[in-house]
């Protein structure tokens, strides 16, 4: 595992956003990060509307003709963001496929001056065992990045 301070790439923070109040606090700490760190911000929405409708999942595609419904979830999760950081430059990108593969598919096949220099992702608190068998895009994202990742949780607060 890289230290976070260590690793040198000069590429943006990748952020996983799903509209939920878990991806709030990614957002937040993501855009805060990329501030400090003068970086660009890559804002990555996931969905698979074949697993929820029970299908196996598909391939990972990038989906330049997402749904309006996914373009606006994305949209109205940065709206505040951007006006509150406003020398961040947000790129949006909506895939089809799982969170985990579309985050990590992104980050290892972006060109090189691309790549992000670090991953930032919400957790939903799934601990122990059930986390363990049913899956976690943070589990799977934490074990095969390659560059360092942070895991974020909503304030209790």
């Amino acid at each position: 595992m890289i230290p976070f301070d260590q690793d040198k790439r000069g590429g943006p923070v990748l952020v996983g956003v799903d509209g939920s109040a878990h991806s709030e606090a990614a957002v937040a700490f993501a855009f805060d990060e990329a501030a400090v760190r003068g970086v660009n911000l890559v804002a990555l929405m996931a969905f698979d509307g074949w697993a929820r409708q029970g299908f196996g999942s598909r391939p990972i595609t990038f989906d330049g003709s997402a749904s309006q419904e996914e373009r606006a979830v994305l949209s109205e999760q940065l709206a505040g963001w951007c006006d509150k950081y406003p020398d961040v430059q947000v790129d949006e990108q909506v895939f089809r496929g799982r969170a985990a593969d579309c985050l990590l598919g992104y980050a290892g096949h972006a060109p090189l001056q691309l790549q992000p220099q670090s991953i930032v992702v919400g957790s939903r608190g799934r601990g122990g065992l059930t986390g363990l068998l049913l899956g976690s895009t943070s589990q799977a994202v934490i074990a095969h990045a390659t560059c360092p990742v942070m895991v974020v949780r909503p304030s209790t607060s």
